[in-house]
């Protein structure tokens, strides 16, 4: 017989902090028990309390969370794995988990009783489940390389704010309800991927386009993913896309009709010199390029078109046709006009890398026009209204 214990105080890598990491491991004379205790994370720790039993062909596993501040509870997760052979003498891990249940964000969600059967070239998800409430994401079925099998994805109602809050992606956010149903088959050969799913109330970066009904098919002769997807808002069709994504050949096509269709997305890119931003574009947007590296297409009509120059104080109006080309978003001398309808010209380019990266050059022309339009509270020290002829240059990046 054995007794090992062993204590961390503290563990940091790449940013990421363990503090009172104990270790105990023994044995008895049927098994070997395992057990460790950690707090994880900076802001908000985590504690870890983990129980394991090893038998000859068995894993029996408990985790408990607890938040560190408060102590409590925010998860109980059970499991046990068993080990065997096939005829083949391979390796099969059965995972069967049990009802089991975590916290996230004030919300409990349920892990429903299931199986992960893993064996050389498969895994198999004998109706993985998680569900709050009404919300599940369901996985079942074989990831394989074999055209027979196929694994099912299924959602219900399920937060895109919450996932994004979750990956922590910085440069733009999808938000929504989202229902439907994924399907993957030879996921682990050649991939063939076919959906159909609806996200209500579709927010992209904040701004509300209505609902978007997406279908995607396998195109198994072109070996790519053919997407036929719309918008609908109030009746109308602000968007209707098609076009493909190939990744073999590392390349994505997809046209956008857009009617009326709001750019005040771009706004969260341009906060550096302007708060306000926004055009309803009707015209062709294509998507073109490689996976990595897309840029956008754009010939469009903008109407309700608006910029305020916050450093100047100044919102100009404008109508006209608007570019975008691999360079960015094109402002081809449009015609602006001040609040007191005063014209003036637009020209130059807001240059980015698929909205990341940005830069701007851009060049204001005016006849008598608004200026400046501050306020004390603006800066106390220069504020006021003044109109005059002339060109006023605005270049820069998204951090300054």
């Amino acid at each position: 017989k054995f007794n090992i214990t062993s204590t961390i105080p503290k563990i940091e890598f790449k940013k990421q902090l363990v503090k009172n990491f104990n270790v105990v491991l023994h044995n008895t004379n049927e098994d070997l028990r395992f057990s460790t205790y950690f707090e994880y994370g900076k802001k908000s720790p985590v504690q870890f309390d983990i129980q394991s039993v090893v038998e000859s062909d068995s894993l029996q596993l408990n985790i408990q969370l607890k938040d560190h501040t408060s102590s409590m509870h925010i998860g109980d997760i059970q499991l046990s794995t068993n080990f065997s052979k096939d005829e083949e003498d391979q390796l099969i891990t059965k995972i069967s988990l049990l009802p089991s249940n975590f916290w996230f964000k004030e919300q409990k969600w349920d892990i429903k009783e299931s199986n992960i059967i893993c064996k050389k070239k498969s895994f198999t998800f004998e109706n993985f489940r998680l569900q709050n409430l009404e919300c599940f994401l369901n996985i079942d079925g074989i990831v394989s390389d074999k055209e027979d099998e196929r694994v099912t994805i299924s959602a219900n109602k399920i937060d895109l704010n919450e996932i994004f809050s979750i990956l922590n992606v910085k440069n733009f956010s999808l938000g929504g309800i989202l229902n439907g149903n994924i399907y993957g088959e030879t996921l682990l050969k050649n991939p063939h991927i076919n959906a159909s799913l609806d996200i209500d109330e579709f927010k992209l970066n904040d701004t509300p386009y209505g609902n978007l009904f997406l279908l995607s098919n396998w195109n198994d002769k072109e070996q790519q993913i053919d997407l036929d997807a719309y918008l609908i808002k109030d009746n109308d069709f602000p968007a209707v896309i098609k076009g493909y994504i190939n990744p073999k050949k590392d390349e994505i096509d997809i046209n956008i009709n857009a009617q009326d269709f709001s750019l005040a997305f771009i706004r969260q890119y341009l906060t550096s010199f302007s708060s306000d931003f926004n055009a309803n574009i009707t015209g062709d947007v294509k998507f073109v390029g490689s996976l990595r590296h897309p840029y956008i297409l754009a010939n469009a009509y903008a109407r309700n078109g608006r910029i305020k120059i916050d450093y100047l104080g100044t919102t100009y109006t404008f109508e006209d046709s608007i570019h975008s080309d691999q360079r960015g978003l094109v402002f081809d001398n449009i015609t602006i006009y001040d609040k007191q309808n005063h014209q003036g010209t637009l020209e130059g380019i807001i240059y980015h890398s698929f909205f990341k990266n940005l830069m701007f050059g851009l060049n204001i022309k005016s006849k008598n026009m608004m200026l400046i339009d501050t306020k004390f509270a603006d800066n106390n020290l220069f504020y006021g209204t003044a109109y005059g002829s002339g060109s006023a240059q605005i270049y820069g990046n998204s951090e300054n």
